[in-house]
């Protein structure tokens, strides 16, 4: 499963929100311009959200319809079928996977080394693991409670 980092490529200055999808392994998706009317959709048409305003006028989504649906046939055909899940990201440079993938990128264009420091995935012993699948299968774990934000 990849991970594609949707972000907004500068802050909001102007009319224009120019949004970009970044696969963690460095390669650019696609970036799509969003003006002031349309931005606060940029999450549908990358994926992030699953639906769109009923209430919005034909006109403005239509042209969202169709950009989500090419985003998501282009996600498919980079990462494979449902090989793939976006992640919005308000802030960015405050992620080491995403400026490791910006140095991904980075090297495929230049053809140069680049080295991010990345932080090593968590490691569990053999006795951590079971307890968590213990608590994840447990009957207490499978009774429906509210979710609380």
């Amino acid at each position: 499963m990849k991970t594609i980092f949707i972000f907004c490529e500068m802050p909001a200055a102007g009319r224009l929100r120019f949004v970009t999808a970044l696969g963690e392994d460095g390669y650019r998706v696609r970036t799509i311009c969003f003006d002031q009317h349309t931005v606060d959709h940029a999450g549908y048409v990358f994926g992030i959200t699953h639906t769109l305003d009923a209430s919005i006028e034909p006109d403005v989504a239509s042209p969202l319809n169709l950009a989500r649906r090419d985003t998501l046939a282009e996600y498919d055909r980079v990462y494979g079928r449902a090989g793939w899940i976006p992640v919005w990201l308000d802030n960015p440079f405050d992620e080491p996977a995403w400026r490791a993938a910006v140095a991904r990128g980075l090297q495929a264009a230049c053809g140069e080394s680049i080295t991010v420091p990345v932080p090593a995935p968590a490691q569990f012993s053999p006795e951590a693991l079971a307890r968590i699948l213990a608590a994840v299968l447990s009957d207490a774990a499978a009774s429906p409670r509210p979710t609380v934000h």
